[in-house]
């Protein structure tokens, strides 16, 4: 029998998480980004630079090259630019 979502592996680089994956059934899958959960307008969705699941991210416009962890899975509910952010993008809802 497969592995459950219990079963989580974080995938990084000297120490820094890029992306949070769980396994079902032997097959690697990303993790839903708060983002996503929170419904943010700007969320572009997951992006795969070289066409393989090992370099995918969760993208936005925010973030065009992966969103950092701490505001993906972490506790930044990104309301305000990110000191290093290269533009002025923050969360905002989808209105319906």
């Amino acid at each position: 029998m497969g592995k459950d979502i219990s079963d989580i592996d974080r995938f990084g680089d000297e120490g820094k998480d890029i992306n949070l994956y769980y396994i079902i059934e032997e097959n690697k899958m990303l993790l839903e980004p708060n983002c996503y959960k929170r419904k943010c307008k700007h969320y572009i969705g997951v992006i795969q630079p070289d066409g393989t699941e090992e370099t995918e991210t969760n993208n936005c416009k925010a973030f065009p090259e992966g969103i950092p962890y701490e505001i993906a899975y972490g506790s930044n509910k990104h309301l305000k630019p990110l000191e290093d952010q290269k533009n002025d993008i923050v969360y905002e809802q989808i209105t319906e």
